[in-house]
């Protein structure tokens, strides 16, 4: 047990308990010191601790005073403890519990009263069989056994009885004025207890139940002393109200809130039902019905409450003032050397007369000379916010002010390089509130932000202007740009088989730098080193080099293809064309101006010198191309097949009635892909089968067309076949004749095509 100073920063006083086994002897369920300052204990130990604790103890052992109300234990009892107010000394110590029992508790069941008195609830076990839980008759307990068949809810009290000094009244009830009270004392009394009344209207008295009479309406606050020099605490004070009312009007003391905050007004409650309540207005308010509601505001109200016994009724007014928590300080600022700076604040209505200026939100230090100075001189090394704190009747208002220091700095950003025609970014990252000035404009796509893409034509050096109100920096800058250099290389060439070539490369001495490689990722270096345009290949096969020329960031590539002629005999893929069309040969093969060409025969080419005439040869050909440097020739041939399609039909037929009708095609051979239909796209078709040379239909009257189609090779012939029908109705009329008599018949004949 320690006692604390109220900083809580010095111990004052400590102590210990127990049978000093190194082992917790109780579980402690409540505290407390009393009025006379003595120190209060209890708890309890035993079974039911150890199964869930086995490094504890029990209550045996416990020290006790003579006058213990249980000196003995089982070791599973209440162990109830008074230390002298400095823990000089125990002043009382007792066991309570039954014998073989485990009593326990589970914890905020322990109640004490501050006039000497412990309540505590316990869990009483053992019922009902062993119920052994000590019970007293007088009072009459609730019940003396425990009707649980196991443990059940116990509760005792006990009265230390202490010489404590209590001042105590009944509460007078509100009366209507002139009105008499008899005062009724319940203090604790001995006969040196001496007392003194204040009946709060101007009167007093030293009886011990004295009559006041109250003459005019208003809340009195009745204060009684009572002094006793035999007690612990010498004497005690207690107030209490009265509510004398007379049909009249009366104020009460205005009350102060914060911002935000509450505050409870009124009159305290009389525990009288016939007295009746009703605020106005009723905004604010937690109820309008009670004697003292709490008041929650957003503006300064005045109440009014009305108080009736049913006899009579006064209109009492309180004003609930709201202190306005608004506090103005010198603006955030901005300063571009370091230096002294007034910082200050200000309330604007006179509000707060105490202020505290601190660097840090916490208010460790105090940057003002006096509370009441409401500016301070800070001294600015580097950006600082600073805080500052004002407070009136409890209310706190808290605000800071930024002071950011920006020196004018003059600084170099790195050079950007880029190549003629690219653009860059340039400059910094932008912040809120800074201006942007770049000059000169000339290739930039905006001047006035911090970082604009740059794309000159040649290097320029680009200044920066950074400001923010009256602090500035400059920036400098340089985009290097270096020129694009022409690049020029030897032409494709084409070489016998185990000679050599010396590929070549300029830039005009614009780069120096050259890489010279089998592939166009660059992964092998032929030339070395790379300041060397040149390079001496040998292929065994066609090859396509390419060379990389740079210098900074500027880059150039290309490539040069190297033929290699072997004095060999090959054969490229050929093509099947259809009759009339025309093909390009050669592909693959590019010019080379150090090589003839001659492609044999000439027949259906359109030059027969080139490496990639186009050929429309009337039938199926094979050329072959001779390509010569005049030491080495390569022979290459190439087959061009021609689909030829012939089609031949049956006659356009005229048919006089509804008969099918054949017809027939024949492609000679040149095809086995036959499609009939009644409409040249062919859909749908009349023949199932593509073999099909024969088709019957049915015609309609007039003319129908029937459409053949042969497929070879991709290509395709069509032609058609027209049946007309004309069908002939004949209907000679009836008619009699006589005999002898003569008849002329005659009939026409349909043309025949």
């Amino acid at each position: 047990v320690s006692k604390l100073s109220p900083g809580l920063d010095t111990r004052i006083f400590s102590t210990a308990f127990g049978t000093g086994l190194g082992k917790p002897n109780i579980s402690p369920t409540a505290f407390l010191v009393d009025v006379c300052e003595k120190i209060y204990l209890d708890g309890w130990g035993g079974t039911v601790n150890l199964s869930s604790a086995p490094n504890s103890a029990s209550t045996s052992g416990m020290f006790v005073t003579s006058n213990a109300l249980q000196p003995t234990t089982d070791g599973s009892d209440f162990y109830l403890m008074v230390l002298e107010d400095d823990a000089s000394a125990v002043h009382y110590a007792t066991f309570y519990g039954g014998n073989g029992t485990p009593e326990h508790v589970d914890g905020g069941t322990s109640r004490f009263d501050r006039k000497g008195k412990i309540y505590q609830t316990a869990c009483a076990c053992g019922g009902p069989v062993n119920t052994n839980f000590p019970v007293y008759a007088d009072p009459s307990p609730y019940a003396a056994t425990n009707g649980s068949s196991n443990c059940n809810s116990a509760v005792f009290k006990i009265d230390l009885q202490l010489p404590i000094m209590i001042a105590d009244f009944e509460t007078p009830q509100p009366a209507c004025a002139p009105a008499s009270i008899n005062f009724v004392n319940r203090s604790t009394h001995s006969p040196t207890t001496t007392y003194a009344w204040d009946f709060g209207d101007g009167n007093g008295s030293a009886l011990q139940n004295p009559t006041h009479t109250y003459i005019s309406s208003g809340v009195f606050i009745i204060t009684l002393i009572a002094t006793d020099n035999s007690s612990c605490n010498f004497a005690d004070t207690l107030k209490k109200q009265v509510v004398i009312l007379s049909n009249t009007s009366y104020d009460l003391p205005s009350v102060q809130i914060c911002q935000q905050g509450t505050a409870q007004i009124g009159v305290a409650p009389i525990n009288n039902p016939v007295i009746t309540y009703q605020w106005t207005p009723a905004a604010g308010l937690s109820a309008a019905n009670v004697p003292n509601p709490f008041a929650t505001l957003t503006s300064s109200t005045q109440y009014q409450l009305v108080i009736s016994n049913g006899v009579c009724a006064d209109t009492i007014r309180q004003w609930v003032n709201l202190i306005p928590q608004n506090i103005a300080t010198s603006p955030d600022t901005i300063i571009c050397s370091p230096g002294q700076i007034t910082i200050w604040a200000s309330s604007g209505n006179g509000v707060y007369q105490n202020y505290q200026w601190s660097n840090n939100s916490n208010f460790s230090n105090t940057l003002n000379a006096a509370p009441s100075d409401t500016f301070a001189v800070v001294n600015i090394t580097a950006s600082q916010i600073f805080y500052i704190k004002a407070v009136a009747n409890g209310c706190v208002s808290i605000d800071s002010v930024n002071v950011q220091l920006q020196t004018d700095t003059v600084y170099t950003l790195p050079i950007v390089e880029i190549c003629e025609g690219n653009a860059s970014t340039i400059g910094i990252a932008s912040q809120p509130g800074f201006a942007y000035s770049w000059s000169p404009s000339q290739g930039l796509n905006n001047a006035n932000i911090s970082n604009p893409v740059a794309s000159p034509v040649s290097t320029v050096n680009y200044t920066l202007n950074i400001s923010k109100g009256v602090c500035a920096d400059t920036v400098f800058q340089t985009v290097d740009v270096t020129p694009l250099a022409p690049l020029t290389v030897i032409e494709d060439s084409t070489i016998c088989k185990g000679n050599a070539i010396t590929l070549t490369a300029s830039t005009n001495g614009l780069y120096q730098n050259y890489v010279w490689s089998t592939n166009n990722s660059f992964t092998d270096t032929l030339n070395n080193p790379i300041s060397n345009s040149y390079v001496t290949v040998s292929p065994v096969a066609n090859q396509l080099y390419f060379i990389k020329t740079f210098q900074g960031p500027c880059m150039r590539i290309d490539s040069v293809k190297v033929s290699v002629l072997k004095d060999t005999l090959y054969t490229i893929p050929g093509f099947q064309v259809c009759i009339n069309d025309s093909v390009s040969l050669g592909a693959g093969i590019t010019i080379d101006p150090d090589l003839t060409y001659t492609w044999q025969p000439s027949a259906g080419l359109s030059n027969s010198n080139i490496p990639n005439p186009n050929a429309a040869p009337s039938q199926s050909i094979t050329y072959l191309l001779i390509m010569d440097n005049g030491t080495c020739a390569d022979s290459v041939y190439q087959s061009v097949g021609v689909t030829d399609l012939k089609l031949f039909t049956s006659n356009d037929t005229l048919l006089c009635d509804k008969t099918p009708s054949i017809v027939s095609a024949t492609s000679l051979g040149t095809s086995s892909n036959y499609a009939w239909s009644l409409n040249s796209g062919f859909i749908p078709l009349l023949n199932a089968i593509p073999t099909d040379t024969v088709v019957s239909f049915v015609p309609n009257q007039g003319n129908s067309w029937v459409f053949i189609k042969v497929e070879e090779n991709g290509c395709s012939k069509t032609d058609s076949v027209n049946i007309e029908l004309r069908e002939v109705a004949i209907n000679p009329a009836s008619f009699n004749l006589c005999w002898s008599d003569t008849a002329v018949i005659t009939a026409v004949s349909l043309q025949h095509r």
